[in-house]
């Protein structure tokens, strides 16, 4: 039996992987991390950090363990990662008046300065891959996506489309 080999153009066969939503997944999100870690370089932003520093803008007052928990990042590595945003100077953590083992995350007034410019680029950037899709094919894809990252949630999934709806999809 004669070896697959490439054709002669170098270019290879990946119908079979294309198939695979492991890899699909893997790829696109490949791509946008790439382009996200761009759009935020300058300011040495990592996406989970981004991430935190959003959590932590829209729910004052949150303890470490939640941004782990929400975040799904382990207890181990939340610790660092919002050990050097307090120490970059975007985030407050300070004991809590009622409970001093508390240590309630804020951002600090450079973090509340940064967040505009911040989300202004990741905005741009997330519009970029959006504009590949139809609105509806956008929604579709944050439902379907939303559906898989929740497995073994015991949250339930957020409501979709009502039973029996379909989504035109252009092609």
């Amino acid at each position: 039996m004669e070896q697959a080999s490439p054709d002669d153009d170098g270019s290879v066969d990946e119908r079979g992987l294309e198939r695979l939503l492991g890899y699909a997944l893997r790829r696109a999100s490949a791509a946008m991390m790439a382009d996200f870690g761009e759009a935020l370089a300058d300011h040495e932003i990592r996406p989970t950090q981004y991430a935190a520093l959003l959590l932590i803008r829209d729910n004052p007052g949150i303890r470490a363990s939640e941004v782990g928990h929400a975040l799904a990042v382990k207890r181990a590595n939340i610790a660092p990662l919002l050990g050097d945003l307090v120490m970059r100077g975007l985030v407050d953590r300070s004991p809590s008046a009622n409970d001093r083992r508390a240590h309630p995350l804020r951002l600090s007034d450079r973090g509340e300065a940064l967040m505009p410019v911040l989300a202004d680029r990741v905005a741009r950037h997330e519009a970029g891959f959006a504009s590949r899709l139809s609105p509806a094919e956008t929604d579709l894809l944050l439902d379907l996506l939303g559906k898989l990252w929740r497995m073994g949630d015991e949250t339930p999934p957020l409501p979709t489309s009502p039973p029996g709806a379909t989504v035109a999809v252009k092609k």
